[in-house]
This record gives structure tokens, C-alpha cells and sequence, in this order.
């Protein structure tokens, strides 16, 4: 291709050359009798130290200086005259140097620009596999929506507010990238549905439009309450059709929402022939859901997620086939009951991986619980909430007491949450009680906000030196 022509002019800057008058002037002047300090002259210094009036020859001396000073005066004048026109002649240069610099940078950046624009037609990213953009795609999703603090006097202790779906904005970008979303239909899999974000006849569109593009897709859904004015009644049919139709095709379920929604999942049954991952929140004051949550069939559930709901255990989920079970909460008085919690671990016996948050209570009566025995436990987080009333104590303790864990790796405690107070010396006590009576190949033991005797702690260390696991 044959280059443009130039628009530069063949011009450089000149180096010197042998014109006298190609560089500007540097004066050196000499003083001389004209023009030294008449006081000092060895003649005619006397003068100025009287009123002698000077010889005829002296005057004609006197008169010849002056007349030589006037002449380099006149030629200094002559010399600055011709400077300043220089000078003025070089101010005007430089101003045009100025606007052509100007001009010279205004096309530096048009060719800077048309290189980039150029450079993006060869760019790495237009050759990259549909794999590698269909893998940087996915990461670009957000699921499900995080949970915020709700506005005031929303009566939720939690919202999920959404956020645009970037495949929507990458299908823009070009006919490749929009083909990769096609070619790799999992992409659109991750459905956020936030209710009361979008009129009641929106939601089927919405959804079937999303659940259409995902193929035959295994569908990760997440169903969440975006603290706007909500009806008092039950799902929008769109969502609870959504969960039956698909019900079979669903892998990975999220259901954030207040307790006033969950009553409405008794009108379908909940199978889910392939579901791996449950997660359920009660996000407002009702933690009393549990009853509402009867699942007809779940053979694949292994994972199960569980916040601010109190009575799980009135579920009916495969307690046997578990392996990964969190029982958290964020309000105070949402834990489970101490029995109800030993009750559900014993039902886990596949369970690996246990996290629990536990309210202060009233201790169970003595008796009344049994010892669960975990074989396949190897990490385990307990966490005590702090919370007013009376007749309340410490349950990590009591729960530690009935527990036999001989698989144990991994053991966290976390005591008296949202408080500063630190909890008693018995619950590391209980620890170390464990960990003896099980002789479990603890590798990792974190401990915090509560009291230690330092018996307990060297006995720990000691028992652990000798079984040689740490």
C-alpha cells in the first residue's frame, strides 16, 4: 500500500554556520581614558579637587573624551536598537513556533487515535477461543444478589436489591461476543429473580426469556425480596410456576425472602430431582418457616444453607444425605433451640463440613439429650449470639458435651457475638474436654472472645504433643 504524502516541510533547525551575524551579539566592554573616573586620571583628576580652570590643552583633551563617549553611546543605542527589533522578530517567531507546536501535538493525537483503532482490529481478544471468552463472561455474573441493610421502617430485616445482567450489555458489544452467549447457553443459567422489582405480568416474561437462552442448562435460581411495597399474599405465579416446571432442571437454589412468602411454596411440591445446593432465608421478623418447607423429593441435595430460620428442623429435606449444613442467623432469637439442634446433627450422618449459630438459651434439661457420634465430621464453626433475657447461659458447652466427633480436623469458636463481654472459662474448658475424650487429629483450632485457664491450655498442648497431630 503506498504511503500518503507528506505534509511536513524539509526543515530543521539551523547548527551555525560562518555569517557574523548569524548568532546574537555578546558584548564585552573595555573601559578606557574617555570613559574611566575623571577623578582618577593622573592629569586631569586635580580638577575635580578644585576651580582651576583647565589649559587650553587640557580643554581640547577634556573635549575629545567626551566626544569619543558620545560616540560609543551612539553606537550602543545603534546596537540596542537592532536587538530589539530581534527580539520582537523572535517574540513573533515564537508565538507562530507556539501555535505550530500546537498543531503538531493536535496531529500526534489523530494518528495516536488512529492507531489504537487500528490496533483493536488485531487485538488478541477478537482471536481468543469462544471457551476463554464463555469462561471471562461468567465471572462477570453476579449470583445471587448480595443481601444490604433495608431502608427504615421497611419491616425486613434484609433486601437483595438487583443489578443489570451484563450478558444483556455483552450481546452489544459484537456478532462474536453475541455468538459466544449462544454457543455456551449455561451462561444465561444464573436466573436472579427479585420480587417486587417488576410488574406482575413481567415476571413470565422476564424469567421464560432468561430459562429459554439457558438451554438444557442445569439452572442455578435465586429467588430474592428487593424491599419495595410488597402484597401480603404469596409468590407471583410466574416465580412458583417457574419452580415447578423447572423444578427438574434445577441444580443450585437460593430463596431469600421475608417469612410471609414462604407459606405460598405449599401450593406446588417441592422436587427437585437434581438440586445439589439449597439455600433458604427468612429476611424479616418471621423465623418460623420451616413448617412451610415440605420437599418431596431432593436425592442429590448435599449442600444446605440455612439463615434466620429457627425451626429447620420442622423441614423435611433428606437429613441423611447432607454433607455441607450452615445454620446461621443475623437478628438475635433466630438460632434454633439447643435440642433441635442436636437432633438435626444426628440425623446428618454424611455430614463433613457443619457451621452453627447458636442464641444464648436456657439450658436443656439434663437427660433429655443423647450423644450424637459424627464419624465423617472434619470441620466444624460454632458461634454463640449474644442476646438479652434471664435464665439465659453459655450453650457451646452443652452442645460440645454431647458430641463425639473422632474425624474432627478443623474446629472454630466464636463466643458471645454483638457483645464485648468475653465469654466464661467453661466453653474453652469444653473444648479441651472434646478433644480428649475423642482423640480427634485436630490440625486447625481457632478460639475467640471467650476466657482461658492456663491449665486447660497447657493440658491441650500436652495432649496434642503426645497424639503428635500438631
Amino acid at each position: 500500500m503506498a504511503l500518503p504524502t507528506a505534509t511536513f516541510p524539509d526543515w530543521h533547525p539551523c547548527k551555525g554556520c560562518g555569517c557574523v551575524n548569524h548568532s546574537i551579539p555578546s558584548y564585552r566592554f573595555s573601559v578606557t581614558d574617555a570613559d574611566r573616573s575623571i577623578a582618577d586620571h593622573p592629569n586631569l583628576g586635580k580638577f575635580t579637587r578644585s576651580n582651576d580652570t583647565p589649559t587650553p590643552s587640557e580643554e581640547k583633551t577634556l573635549q575629545q573624551m567626551i566626544s569619543d563617549s558620545r560616540k560609543r553611546i551612539d553606537q550602543a543605542k545603534a546596537q540596542a536598537s537592532e536587538l530589539k527589533e530581534l527580539r520582537q522578530e523572535l517574540l513573533l517567531s515564537i508565538s507562530r513556533v507556539g501555535e505550530e507546536l500546537v498543531a503538531l501535538d493536535r496531529e500526534q493525537e489523530r494518528l495516536s487515535d488512529s492507531i489504537r483503532d487500528r490496533e483493536r482490529l488485531l487485538s488478541a481478544l477478537r482471536r481468543m477461543p469462544k471457551e476463554v471468552l464463555a469462561n471471562i463472561f461468567l465471572h462477570t455474573l453476579v449470583f445471587p444478589f448480595p443481601r444490604v441493610e433495608p431502608p427504615p421502617r421497611s419491616g425486613d430485616w434484609s433486601v437483595f436489591p438487583t443489578s443489570r445482567n451484563p450478558l444483556s450489555s455483552i450481546a452489544l458489544v459484537s456478532h462474536n461476543w453475541k455468538d459466544v452467549l449462544v454457543a455456551f447457553p449455561n451462561l444465561w443459567s444464573y436466573v436472579n429473580i427479585v420480587v417486587d422489582r417488576l410488574p406482575s405480568n413481567s415476571y413470565a416474561r422476564f424469567i421464560g426469556k432468561q430459562i429459554s437462552r439457558s438451554g438444557q442448562s442445569p439452572l442455578s435460581i435465586s429467588i430474592s425480596h428487593g424491599g419495595g411495597t410488597a402484597e401480603a399474599g404469596a409468590l407471583p405465579d410466574a416465580v412458583l410456576t417457574t419452580l415447578f416446571t423447572a423444578g427438574h432442571r434445577i441444580i443450585c437454589l437460593h430463596l431469600h425472602l421475608p417469612g410471609r412468602y414462604f407459606p405460598s411454596l405449599q401450593q406446588l411440591p417441592l422436587s427437585f430431582p437434581i438440586l445439589q445446593e439449597l439455600y433458604l432465608h427468612s429476611s424479616s421478623d418471621t423465623a418460623e418457616v420451616g413448617q412451610h418447607l415440605d420437599f418431596d423429593l431432593l436425592p442429590q441435595l448435599r449442600v444446605l444453607d440455612v439463615t434466620d430460620i429457627s425451626d429447620m428442623h420442622s423441614s423435611s429435606p433428606p437429613w441423611g444425605q447432607i454433607t455441607q449444613f450452615s445454620n446461621t442467623h443475623v437478628e438475635p432469637g433466630h438460632g434454633p433451640p439447643l435440642h433441635s439442634a442436636l437432633t438435626t446433627l444426628k440425623a446428618m450422618s454424611n455430614l463433613s463440613v457443619c457451621r452453627l449459630f447458636l442464641d444464648l438459651q436456657p439450658l436443656v434439661t439434663p437427660g433429655t439429650a443423647g450423644e450424637t457420634t459424627l464419624t465423617q465430621l472434619k470441620s466444624l464453626s460454632l458461634s454463640s449470639m449474644y442476646r438479652q433475657g434471664f435464665g439465659l447461659t453459655a450453650v457451646i458447652p452443652f452442645l460440645l458435651s454431647h458430641l463425639t466427633l473422632p474425624a474432627l480436623l478443623d474446629l472454630s469458636v466464636t463466643c458471645l457475638v454483638g457483645v464485648n463481654t468475653r465469654d466464661k472459662d467453661v466453653t474453652f474448658g469444653s473444648i479441651c474436654t472434646l478433644l480428649a475424650r475423642c482423640s480427634s487429629p485436630l490440625t486447625s483450632l481457632s478460639f475467640s472472645n471467650g476466657e482461658i485457664q492456663k491449665e486447660d491450655l497447657k493440658g491441650s498442648f500436652d495432649s496434642r504433643l503426645h497424639q503428635s497431630t500438631w
